[in-house]
């Protein structure tokens, strides 16, 4: 964790990409929450000493301030939770729409952090935001957010939101896609998709089925890799048979790297905590 002095935000961003693949791939349930602990103790003080936003600050301190504050809201740091939400407010009080006078890059990591820590009122602001024609970019960054929020009952109303053909194409296959490949949410994801394959299937095109169908090769267990496989030699997808072997192939990957890894992940956090 000596990454954690580094001063450089591509540096720090890399790191934030590993841990969160040793989250999603590796670590046990406890382990997870162990990592977690780990997370807030060494980069919760050097987001303190970072302060907060000022004026003509330079781009890669905004990003480093925008990544140390994912990556502690995502280590459930109650702090930066607490902040996300007093942030995420500001975004939402003006008639939905964001406040100018915020940090884009803390504010939309405030977003990022709030949603997959929200309740059904701020998921009822985002989809608002979602069925505004009057601004594409917008709503496009809505309804991915939608995907974020990992309440079952929420997860199942994007679910239900995706299949019911009211979302573009090229959006609908990018949020099922976020859900496949959300550790928290994946499962539900997943039995959802196969119990209502048809409603799901026909808001794909060819481009969009192989993207769904790829977006299985983050599953990590030989169970899921079994569905995966029975499930789509019976329900085809146009031109996704290279797809679909690169996914069980990734699958394969996760599982090995997962067999490997996790009794040493397990005793490095072990000694992490004495």
């Amino acid at each position: 964790m000596t990454l954690k002095d580094d001063s450089s935000a591509a540096v720090l961003d890399t790191a934030h990409h590993a841990i969160e693949k040793i989250d999603s791939d590796i670590a046990s349930d406890q382990d997870r929450a162990e990592l977690a602990a780990v997370v807030r103790r060494q980069f919760g003080p050097v987001y303190s000493k970072l302060g907060s936003p000022m004026k003509k600050e330079s781009f890669d301190r905004q990003q480093l301030r925008g990544t140390l504050f994912e990556l502690l809201g995502e280590a459930h740091d109650t702090s930066v939770l607490a902040e996300a939400q007093l942030l995420t407010a500001r975004v939402f009080a003006v008639d939905n729409e964001k406040d100018k006078t915020l940090d884009p890059t803390l504010a939309d990591a405030a977003v990022q952090v709030s949603a997959a820590n929200g309740d059904a009122g701020l998921y009822d602001k985002v989809l608002a935001v979602s069925r505004n024609f009057s601004d594409p970019e917008q709503q496009t960054d809505a309804l991915r957010l939608l995907a974020r929020f990992r309440d079952p009952a929420l997860v199942r109303r994007t679910l239900d939101l995706i299949a019911s053909g009211e979302v573009r194409n090229q959006d609908s296959w990018t949020m099922l896609a976020e859900l496949l490949r959300d550790r928290a949410v994946r499962d539900q994801a997943w039995e959802y998709m196969r119990q209502n394959w048809e409603k799901v299937s026909a808001q794909f095109t060819v481009s969009s089925g192989a993207e769904v169908v790829g977006a299985t090769g983050a599953f990590c267990t030989v169970r899921q890799r079994d569905e995966v496989t029975g499930f789509f030699a019976t329900h085809k997808v146009p031109a996704t048979e290279r797809t679909l072997a690169k996914a069980v192939d990734s699958i394969n990957d996760c599982i090995k790297l997962q067999s490997l890894q996790e009794s040493k992940l397990h005793a490095w956090l072990q000694l992490q905590s004495k």
